[in-house]
């Protein structure tokens, strides 16, 4: 994909830029700082898992959007949780595919979305370990997805 297409595609939303730049950054840090031994807990039950790779990639996502939109609301999966004002929430999985994750398997996600307090959802950013590609979830522009050229996972 050219850089053109991807701009074009990026100005759909005026929130998209972000999310790709969140999703990406953090993305990237999971798939490039893994530390060999890693530490991890529970959550729910004895196999809904959380590492502290999920956590910190939730305070990456977190810290990006609020330094850029403060007064949006937010919802994480590892527990970041705020109201907001400006009619925006962002709804973040910092790490879709943790098991997956623990076990060196590049099949896991790195998802920031948002969706207006009405109710409209918008397009979101999903990072993909091998592919490092972004897509987006619902909203108003189904089907697209921005690719960097000469991609590896490791």
């Amino acid at each position: 994909m050219t850089r053109r297409a991807q701009d074009d595609l990026l100005s759909l939303h005026e929130l998209l830029p972000l999310a790709w730049s969140a999703a990406t950054r953090a993305g990237a840090f999971l798939r490039d700082e893994r530390p060999d031994d890693l530490t991890v807990d529970t959550k729910s039950t004895e196999t809904d898992v959380v590492s502290e790779m999920d956590r910190a990639a939730e305070r990456m996502i977190v810290g990006d959007i609020l330094g850029v939109r403060a007064d949006d609301g937010l919802l994480g999966e590892e527990g970041s949780e705020r109201a907001g004002s400006s009619g925006v929430r962002w709804v973040i999985d910092p790490l879709d595919g943790t098991v997956n994750y623990l076990h060196r398997i590049p099949l896991w996600e790195c998802r920031s979305a948002w969706k207006s307090t009405d109710g409209r959802r918008w397009p979101s950013s999903m990072y993909r370990c091998c592919a490092r590609r972004i897509s987006p979830y619902g909203g108003t522009v189904p089907g697209w997805s921005v690719t960097e050229k000469g991609s590896h996972c490791r």
